[in-house]
C-alpha cells in the first residue's frame, strides 16, 4: 500500500482518522483513496466505514499478503476471492457457526463484475510483468497463478498445518487465509458498495508461516500489489 500511496497524483488531499492516512488523488488518471488498514478484522471494518462514509468511495479493492490452505495454491499465486467468510465466528448454539449472527449469511460474496477485471488485471501482470518488476527474486518465487475462489479471515496469524487443514474442512471452496478480508466485505455489503479482495500468496500457513510471511511482506508484497492494481487501473 506505500508503494501505491506513493505513486498517487494530483494529491488533493491527506486526511488522517482514527491513526490512518487516506491519500485522495490520481492513480493512473482514476481518482483513488489510498489507506493502509492495519493488521485484523477490526482495523480493516473501521477502515472500509470511514472509505464509504466519509470518502464516499464507489467501490473497494483490499489488497495484501495471505496464507494458502489449499496444496494446489503456492507461494507466488494470487487469488481474488468470489466470496469471503470469518473462520474465527462461532456464536452456537444461538446460531451456526461461521454464520454472522442476525445477518444469516455465512459468506460475503464479492461484486462479480469487479473481481471478474481484478482477475484479469492479475493474470496479465503475472504473464506479462511479474518476471520483470520482481527479476532479482522471480527464481525464488515458484508460483504465477491465478485462483478464483473463498478467502476466510480472522483474528489470528495461522502457522499451523492441522489448523489450516480443519479451516479448510470447516469452510469448503476456501483457498486461502488472512485476517481482514471478511470483515471489508462484510461492511461493503451492508453498505451496498461493490468489493473486491485480492491476496498474493506469502506462505502455506504452517510451521514456516512467519519466516516466509515476513520475507514476502519484505520483497513481493509492494509489487504485486502496485503490478495488479495498475493492470487493473489501464485495462
Amino acid at each position: 500500500i506505500d508503494a501505491l500511496a506513493r505513486r498517487v497524483e494530483h494529491v488533493e488531499r491527506r486526511a488522517t482518522s482514527g491513526g490512518r492516512e487516506y491519500v485522495s488523488g490520481t492513480l493512473c488518471g482514476t481518482s483513488v483513496v489510498v489507506v493502509r488498514s492495519g493488521i485484523g478484522k477490526t482495523a480493516a471494518a473501521c477502515t472500509t466505514t470511514h472509505l464509504i462514509l466519509e470518502c464516499r468511495v464507489e467501490r473497494v479493492l483490499f489488497t495484501g499478503l495471505a496464507g494458502s490452505i489449499d496444496p494446489r495454491v503456492e507461494v507466488g499465486d494470487i487469488v481474488v476471492a468470489d466470496r469471503l467468510a470469518h473462520h474465527d465466528m462461532d456464536a452456537s448454539p444461538l446460531f451456526p457457526r461461521y454464520e454472522v449472527p442476525l445477518s444469516g449469511r455465512t459468506w460475503f460474496d464479492t461484486d462479480p463484475e469487479f473481481r471478474g477485471g481484478v482477475a484479469e488485471a492479475a493474470s496479465a501482470f503475472l504473464t506479462h510483468d511479474r518476471d520483470d518488476v520482481c527479476r532479482d527474486m522471480s527464481d525464488e518465487i515458484p508460483g504465477g497463478r491465478v485462483h478464483v475462489g473463498g478467502i476466510v479471515s480472522g483474528d489470528q496469524f495461522i502457522d499451523d498445518a492441522e489448523r489450516a487443514s480443519s479451516i479448510r474442512q470447516g469452510l469448503p471452496g476456501a483457498l486461502c487465509v488472512e485476517m481482514e478480508g471478511a470483515a471489508a466485505a462484510q461492511v461493503c455489503a451492508e453498505h451496498g458498495i461493490p468489493c473486491a479482495v485480492v491476496r498474493t500468496i506469502s506462505d502455506r500457513a504452517d510451521h514456516e508461516a512467519s519466516d516466509t510471511f515476513m520475507r514476502s511482506l519484505d520483497t513481493m508484497a509492494g509489487l504485486y500489489t502496485l503490478g495488479v492494481v495498475r493492470r487493473w487501473l489501464t485495462h
